[in-house]
């Protein structure tokens, strides 16, 4: 248990949004492996419709989100101060279809997102405060802080693993 923790635990500093953030981030590789543990292999490759991705194509696809939203939170702490950095964004329909998700190893993706973000946490853990303030834009000009990138990120990745708890009910159901 770190400083941290136990300040926290007995009421002392409190947590920052960013530091709540930055934990939700790196915690949440584990999240994932024990959302999937013992599935089989034609669970994890199995579609409740032909439109929605499988456990497997989830995993994937969350790590090439990761690459995304990382260009896009290494872009806003590497910008002038002024001068907000122009964010990234693509078609992951697109780009899901073409990398073939499901004749991926999900295991690797796996290890990867928790590299992606066992590197990013410790970074972002030693940023200044004022840093999750600072600002990209949009294609649209719509300004976004680091810390709000964070956090979507998070949000979007929890609602993954609703999805894939989700697929496994009706996994489950088909039997």
């Amino acid at each position: 248990m770190t400083i941290d923790d136990l300040e926290a635990l007995f009421g002392g500093k409190k947590s920052s949004p960013s530091k709540q953030e930055i934990d939700r981030f790196k915690n949440f590789p584990n999240k994932l492996e024990f959302a999937i543990e013992g599935i089989s292999g034609s669970k994890i490759k199995w579609k409740p419709n032909p439109k929605q991705f499988s456990i497997r194509e989830i995993i994937c696809h969350l790590v090439d989100m990761e690459s995304l939203t990382l260009a896009n939170m290494n872009a806003i702490i590497a910008s002038e101060k002024n001068k907000p950095a122009k964010l990234l964004r693509f078609d992951t329909v697109n780009l899901a279809s073409r990398f073939e998700y499901n004749e991926q190893d999900e295991l690797l993706a796996i290890q990867s997102l928790k590299y992606f973000r066992q590197h990013m946490s410790e970074i972002l853990k030693i940023l200044p405060e004022t840093i999750f303030d600072k600002q990209g834009l949009w294609e649209n000009d719509k300004k976004i802080a680091l810390l709000e990138v964070l956090s979507t990120h998070n949000q979007q990745a929890d609602k993954y693993l609703k999805d894939i708890e989700l697929i496994k009910e009706e996994f489950t159901g088909q039997d």
